[in-house]
């Protein structure tokens, strides 16, 4: 399995290059727009102080809500064939996670004209990471043809019954997600309108999910060498999100030194998902001496993907001479998230498929979507 800090730091550095790029190139082109006089050059691309260099740096309790994972499976044997058919998935991991997201941003960078509107520069980022444990039991009933079963990444082999048939499994599955984002964003200045202050802004910008996942069914009274069933299950799930967006803010005073500010956002991001996963699963049949079924597998998968993002922050800013105080609720979101469906359809002792819910492990898409409540501190460099 690859190793997630190596990935997250490669990421990093990817993404904050990319960030740097953007601005560079934004600042280019404008530039060139700009009057080959010395004096018209002063006068239409200020320098960051003239833009109000600020930096600001937040905390907020963070909630994610990403797609289930359902692999432990309760079975039935319609027929004596050696075939078991799933008949439900239960739901290992609802998907549910909530924790501490950090972010930050530099505003006001550097300020250039475009189109006769002053365009101030910046960047920005966050970074979440939470994670998460279940547990469930599956209770089957092999007296009546029932059973409890795993998922197979694929189909191993028709000699035997794939999934096993233990009365009962008890499955414990934990989850850990990294997110987190940079993006390079341009804001005009202020524009008073109906009462507010309203600013345009856009950006480029990369985001990410980086999941793991580690489950294991053991079943309920297993004993090493006397027969039984029990699996481990690992996963990585990364889904790297590239794109653009564009936005609103508009500012509505309340009173004497304090606002109410919405901000707004929508865009339009290209996303790669990758998977590798790993099974290692030992079947023992109740025998003198015992016949055991043991074996691992392996697979690897990709994905790609267009996804819409959007994103929704209200938050009351408060002047405390210094800087400013701001208390938020931020909602974001994503149209496009990695769900992972894993093979359950058996094949008989004949070599002939038997029914089942999912033929073979693949890559399907959901939404998915976070909210974030905190606070945050703004203090101008001059």
């Amino acid at each position: 399995m690859k190793d997630i800090k190596t990935r997250f730091a490669r990421k990093t550095k990817l993404a904050l290059g990319t960030a740097a790029l953007t601005i560079a190139l934004a600042g280019g082109p404008m530039a060139a727009a700009i009057s080959n006089s010395a004096n018209a050059q002063t006068k239409d691309m200020a320098t960051s102080q003239a833009g109000g260099l600020a930096i600001s740096a937040g905390v907020g309790w963070h909630y994610i809500d990403l797609p289930e994972t359902k692999f432990t499976l309760l079975l039935e044997r319609p027929e004596d064939d050696g075939t078991d058919v799933t008949i439900k998935k239960f739901t290992d991991h609802d998907g549910d996670f909530n924790g501490y997201r950090f972010d930050g941003a530099v505003d006001g960078l550097m300020t250039l004209n475009s189109l006769g509107m002053p365009v101030t520069l910046g960047v920005k980022g966050f970074y979440a990471e939470v994670d998460s444990s279940k547990s469930l039991v599956c209770d089957g009933i092999q007296d009546n043809g029932v059973d409890c079963g795993t998922s197979f990444l694929f189909d191993p082999s028709p000699v035997f019954n794939n999934k096993g048939d233990a009365a009962g499994l008890d499955s414990r599955t934990r989850r850990k997600v990294y997110h987190w984002g940079v993006a390079a964003e341009g804001k005009t200045e202020a524009t008073e309108m109906y009462g507010a202050q309203v600013q345009l802004k856009g950006g480029a910008a990369y985001r990410t999910f980086d999941q793991s996942l580690h489950l294991s069914n053991v079943e309920v009274g297993f004993v090493p060498g006397a027969g039984g069933e029990n699996s481990i299950y690992n996963e990585d799930l990364d889904t790297d999100y590239w794109g653009a967006y564009v936005g609103l803010i508009k500012t509505f005073p309340l009173f004497q030194g304090v606002n109410l500010v919405m901000d707004g956002e929508a865009g339009v991001y290209y996303a790669q998902t990758d998977y590798s996963g790993r099974l290692s699963y030992n079947y023992s049949i109740n025998t003198t001496p015992p016949n055991p079924r043991q074996f691992d597998q392996a697979l690897s998968l990709s994905d790609d993907d267009v996804a819409f993002i959007g994103a929704l922050n209200a938050q009351i800013d408060t002047d405390i001479g210094f800087g400013t105080a701001s208390l938020f609720a931020l909602g974001e979101y994503y149209s496009s998230a990695p769900r992972m469906v894993y093979a359950d359809a058996d094949t008989n002792t004949q070599g002939i498929p038997a029914g089942g819910i999912v033929q073979k492990t693949e890559i399907k898409d959901d939404d998915a979507w976070t909210v974030t409540l905190g606070g945050r501190v703004t203090v101008p460099i001059h």
